[in-house]
């Protein structure tokens, strides 16, 4: 296609016995962390190599915190696990264990590395790292599953996305994260996919956020305005994730 910058395969990080649901980036870009059905495996990218192995049941995805010292696992059994890296390939559960009523989805810390939200059933759960406490049920949210969660990058909203079509934005309207200062987003929802929205991730600045849905299209939102300001269609019989 005229205009596209060819990509080239770097390296495949080989080790996993069943399917890759997802991975991601430590802070300093050094490593990767991937999510299988029942383990979370850390790689040195550079290498090639894997240099630790986390184990949990039914893990769905995974999330570093800001200081890049601990790694936050959502799990199908209604748990998010927190294993601390103790440097080398030394990693421990640090007893962040957060139960939830059904299936975890997504799970992701805030700015500040104090709290985790995550994605369960129909609404947003905000977690205080060390008190292991929920804080906050951010509802009445949405009318269908909650499949992915992200926090703005100045910690004062999180957006959820959902299978009701809409991505939700949550704002905090003080310091507190308890939930009677998380304003009501009933009136602040996206709405404009056609299906189910899988996933959503805020651009640095914090004025766009941009959403992946079962419609086959990845749209950009303007957060100030909710309105849609650009959209992307993906041209095969899948959908965008």
């Amino acid at each position: 296609m005229a205009g596209t910058a060819a990509w080239a395969l770097e390296k495949e990080l080989r080790g996993h016995d069943q399917g890759v649901t997802g991975c991601a980036w430590s802070p300093e870009g050094t490593k990767l962390a991937s999510v299988s059905v029942e383990t979370v495996r850390v790689w040195n990218v550079a290498e090639g190599r894997e240099v630790a192995k986390l184990t949990c049941a039914g893990a769905n995805s995974c999330a570093w915190s800001p200081a890049g010292m601990r790694i936050a696992i959502s799990s199908r059994n209604k748990w998010v696990y927190v294993w601390r890296w103790n440097g080398g390939a030394i990693w421990t559960r640090a007893g962040g264990l957060f139960k939830h009523h059904s299936a975890v989805f997504m799970c992701a810390w805030s700015p500040a590395g104090t709290h985790i939200a995550s994605a369960s059933g129909r609404e947003v759960e905000v977690w205080g790292v060390e008190t292991q406490e929920c804080v906050a049920g951010l509802v009445p949210g949405h009318d269908d599953g909650v499949y992915a969660c992200a926090w703005s990058p100045d910690g004062t909203q999180i957006a959820s996305a959902s299978g009701d079509n809409t991505v939700g934005v949550w704002t905090r309207e003080s310091d507190e994260m308890d939930m009677g200062n998380w304003a009501d987003m009933s009136a602040d929802k996206l709405k404009g996919h056609e299906r189910s929205v899988f996933s959503c991730a805020w651009s640095p600045d914090g004025k766009l956020l941009a959403s992946a849905s079962k419609d086959k299209t990845a749209r950009v939102w303007d957060v100030g305005t909710l309105l849609e300001v650009g959209r992307v269609r993906y041209c095969t019989n899948n959908p965008v994730i």
